[in-house]
C-alpha cells in the first residue's frame, strides 16, 4: 500500500542511476580476465594484480514504511557485488519539484527535499539494512516521496522510490511551524456587517516564508503574506469584512510555511449572527502601560519630557462587536511653588464599521503634551503620579461598557461611569509613577556595573566605565 504512485519516478530513476545489461557483461568479462591473470601470475614471483574495474551499481529497495502521526519510519535494503559505501534515505514533497544533476550530467525532476538520513559503511559489506525515522510534521494528510539511494565503493548509484500518504499529526514542533489563531476566540459569536479581526501567531526556528489565512462558510475570503526578509516569528492582525446577512458557521484556517516548505496549521470555527438587542455582557478589556527606563527597583522608571508613555488597550466582546475603546488617566503633580495639581486626560478610537474579535489599540502621550499647569520642563526633575483606566464599548443596544484598572495587563469587565471621561465605577485607576528627567536617558546593559563617568563636551559624548565587563561604554 506504500508504493502507491511509485511508478511515477521509478522507471526514470533506475534508467538514470543504474547501468544497462551490457555493464553486467563487462563486469563478468573483467572478472574472468582478472581470474586468468591471477592464475598466470601465480607462476611469476613478482606478478602485479590490477584492481577490479567495478562499473555495476548496487541494488536497493524500500522494504517497509510505517507512519504514525508525525513519525515516518522506513527500512531500506541494499547490496553490492563488492561493497556498499553509502545509503541515503530522503523524504521529498511531491507538490513541489526540483531538478537534480547527476554525476553523469543527466538531470531528473523529483520532489523537493524535506529531510534526509545518510548512513556510511566501512569494510566489505555486500548486503546492508538501514532503518530511518523522520519527523515530518504535516498538519493534514500529505503525499510525500521516499527515495532510497545506495552508492558502492566505486561511486556507482542505485535508487528506489515510493509515494506515501503521511497522516496528519500535530503539525508543530522542530520541523514545522507552530501556528495559533489568537483572534477571534474559538466558538465565539461574531456579527455580520462588521470587520472580523483575525489574529495569527506563527514561529519557526528555520524561518518563515509564507502565511496563508482563509475563511470559509458564512463568507469566503483569504489573504497570503510572503516574507521577503528572513524571520522566525510573526504576530499579525488581518481584517475581513462580513457583509450584512452573511450568517452561519465561519471556519478560519491559518497556514504557515517554513523554509523547508513544511506547513503548520491552526483552525477554529465561529458563528456569524445578527446583533443581539438584549446583550448585557460588557466587553473584556486589558491594559499595559509602558515607557521609561527602570534604573533601580526602589525608584520609578525615568523618562524625558519628550519620551512617550504607551497605553496598549485590548478589547474583546463575545456577544457584540467593539465600537469604541480608549483610556482615562488622572495625573497628580506636587508642584514646588504652586502645590498639588490634578488634571484628567483621555484618548479614544471609534471603529466604523465595528470590529468583531480582538481589538488592540496603542495610545501615546508625552509629559510635554500635558497642560502647562500640570507640567513644565523648568522644574525638572519632576515626578508624575498617574491613575489609569482603560475601557471599551460594544455594539449592543443599549451599549455595554467594560473597563480595567490593572496597568500590568490582566483582563477585566468592570462597570463604567456614564459620560466623558470614562472611569471604572467606584474604583480608582491603576497607579503608575514616572520620574521626568533632563538629558537623554539610557538603559545600561544587563549586569553592567558603572564605576566612573566622564563627559566629552567637545564631542558631546558620555563615557561610562563598565567595571563588570572591563570596557568603556560611549553614549551620544
Amino acid at each position: 500500500m506504500y508504493r502507491e504512485g511509485a511508478a511515477m519516478h521509478s522507471a526514470n530513476l533506475r534508467e538514470l542511476f543504474m547501468l544497462s545489461a551490457r555493464g553486467w557483461s563487462r563486469l563478468m568479462t573483467g572478472v574472468f580476465v582478472a581470474t586468468a591473470l591471477g592464475i598466470v601470475g601465480c607462476e611469476e614471483e613478482n606478478a602485479a594484480f590490477e584492481p577490479l574495474d567495478d562499473t555495476v551499481p548496487p541494488t536497493v529497495s524500500i522494504s517497509s514504511v510505517s507512519n504514525v502521526a508525525d513519525t515516518l519510519r522506513t527500512s531500506v535494503t541494499a547490496s553490492d557485488f563488492i561493497s556498499v559505501a553509502v545509503v541515503t534515505t530522503e523524504i521529498r514533497r511531491t507538490d513541489q519539484l526540483e531538478i537534480l544533476i547527476l554525476p553523469t550530467g543527466d538531470t531528473i525532476v523529483v520532489g523537493k527535499l524535506i529531510v534526509s538520513d545518510v548512513t556510511r559503511f566501512t569494510g566489505q559489506k555486500t548486503t546492508v539494512a538501514v532503518d530511518a525515522t523522520f519527523l515530518v510534521f504535516f498538519g493534514q494528510p500529505t503525499v510525500v516521496q521516499i527515495l532510497a539511494i545506495a552508492e558502492d565503493a566505486s561511486g556507482n548509484l542505485a535508487v528506489d522510490s515510493a509515494n506515501v500518504i503521511v497522516s496528519g499529526g500535530t503539525g508543530t514542533g522542530l520541523g514545522g511551524p507552530i501556528v495559533a489563531i489568537t483572534s477571534p476566540l474559538a466558538g465565539q459569536t461574531v456579527r455580520d456587517n462588521t470587520l472580523i479581526r483575525v489574529g495569527v501567531q506563527a514561529t519557526d526556528l528555520l524561518g518563515l516564508t509564507q502565511l496563508n489565512v482563509n475563511l470559509s462558510g458564512a463568507i469566503t475570503a483569504g489573504d497570503t503574506t510572503r516574507f521577503s526578509t528572513f524571520r522566525t516569528s510573526v504576530d499579525t492582525l488581518l481584517d475581513f469584512f462580513i457583509p450584512p446577512g452573511a450568517l452561519g458557521l465561519l471556519t478560519i484556517t491559518a497556514e504557515a510555511i517554513n523554509t523547508n516548505t513544511i506547513s503548520g496549521f491552526a483552525t477554529i470555527s465561529v458563528t456569524v449572527a445578527t446583533v443581539v438587542p438584549d446583550d448585557s455582557v460588557p466587553p473584556i478589556v486589558s491594559m499595559l502601560v509602558g515607557g521609561g527606563v527602570q534604573r533601580r527597583a526602589q525608584e520609578p522608571p525615568r523618562i524625558e519630557a519628550d519620551d512617550s508613555i504607551s497605553i496598549e488597550v485590548i478589547a474583546l466582546d463575545q456577544e457584540s462587536a467593539i465600537t469604541r475603546s480608549g483610556f482615562t488617566v488622572v495625573i497628580r503633580n506636587e508642584r514646588p511653588i504652586i502645590g498639588p495639581v490634578i488634571d484628567t486626560i483621555f484618548q479614544d478610537s471609534v471603529f466604523s464599521p465595528a470590529i468583531s474579535g480582538t481589538v488592540p489599540v496603542t495610545f501615546y502621550f508625552t509629559p510635554n503634551d500635558l497642560p502647562a499647569s500640570l507640567f513644565t520642563q523648568n522644574e525638572l526633575p519632576d515626578t508624575l503620579f498617574m491613575e489609569f483606566t482603560a475601557w471599551a464599548f460594544d455594539q449592543a443596544t443599549p451599549r455595554n461598557c467594560g473597563a480595567t484598572v490593572d496597568p500590568a495587563g490582566s483582563s477585566n469587565s468592570l462597570q463604567c461611569t456614564a459620560g466623558n471621561p470614562v472611569h471604572a465605577a467606584g474604583i480608582s485607576g491603576g497607579f503608575v509613577e514616572r520620574l521626568v528627567v533632563s538629558g537623554r536617558t539610557i538603559e545600561f546593559p544587563q549586569g553592567a556595573i558603572i564605576a566612573d563617568a566622564a563627559v566629552d563636551t567637545l564631542r558631546e559624548l558620555l563615557l561610562l566605565s563598565d567595571f563588570e565587563f572591563g570596557i568603556v561604554r560611549i553614549f551620544d
